[in-house]
């Protein structure tokens, strides 16, 4: 939300009249160069530029102007200014400059919240996209990474499109969809980020199995008590699209590597 404190943190910083770009400020002669001037200029410039290492804009200001520079340009992509037009982020340094002023317009407080709705919209609709671009990444990199699976020996695709392996042969007991189980499992992203793991912690884990993602509750119902198997869910029958938090994004395949300690009806 636009608090006031925030509005004069982005005016403080609206250096030259812009918060999305680090430049510095010079003047401008008052009067224009002829042309001949300005082709003298131009080629005692270059002949300068040639045999020396002029400083660039970044580099003439100060440390704190940078930092604050630095500090601007976070806020304002917090805040999407870069989503809005040129006119409509020239009106909002207008704002910005009115309130560090103390100058409150009369308009204000009856379009606060249509203001806020139209910001709102703008970050709804950035986050979807966002959303949309990682799903459809996460499942390129899982249907890559499955083509691989699928003609790895010992792999077994199930209809769910679970692909599974049997690591370490289990009693002849097997689980129901039904039953509780006592587990130690090594839960990873087909880039071998760990996401999750009870043998990292030390503490095998036991939940029911129709509480858990569809393939989990399926995979372990394929390898008996004692045994170990390795399960490869695509997004489908793990989190889908949805954003689960943590290193698991929208549209993820999952691998875990998974050892039946216990099956508990």
């Amino acid at each position: 939300m636009f608090t006031k404190n925030v509005a004069r943190l982005l005016a403080s910083m609206a250096i030259c009249g812009t918060l999305l770009w680090t430049v510095g400020c010079s003047p401008k002669s008052e009067t224009e160069p002829s042309a001949a001037q300005a082709t003298s200029t131009e080629t005692e410039s270059s002949t300068t530029e040639a045999t020396t290492n002029e400083p660039t804009m970044s580099e003439e200001l100060t440390e704190a102007q940078k930092i604050h520079q630095t500090l601007g340009y976070s806020i304002g992509t917090d805040l999407l200014l870069d989503s809005y037009s040129a006119d409509e982020l020239k009106q909002i340094l207008a704002g910005l400059e009115l309130s560090a002023k103390g100058e409150k317009p009369d308009f204000v407080d009856g379009l606060q919240e249509q203001a806020f709705r139209i910001h709102s919209e703008k970050r709804n609709r950035m986050a979807q996209e966002q959303s949309a671009g990682a799903v459809s990444a996460n499942k390129a990199a899982g249907e890559a990474y499955l083509a691989k699976i699928d003609v790895k020996e010992g792999v077994v695709k199930t209809d769910s499109g679970l692909r599974y392996e049997i690591l370490t042969e289990g009693s002849d007991k097997f689980a129901t969809a039904s039953d509780s189980v006592n587990v130690h499992y090594h839960g990873t992203l087909v880039d071998g980020t760990v996401f999750d793991s009870s043998v990292d912690r030390g503490e095998p884990v036991t939940f029911p199995l129709n509480g858990v993602i569809k393939g989990f509750s399926e995979g372990l119902t394929l390898v008996g008590e004692g045994g170990k198997i390795r399960l490869y869910m695509p997004a489908d029958i793990a989190y889908g699209d949805r954003d689960s938090g943590g290193p698991i994004g929208p549209g993820s395949t999952l691998v875990f590597e998974v050892e039946l300690l216990k099956i508990n009806p």
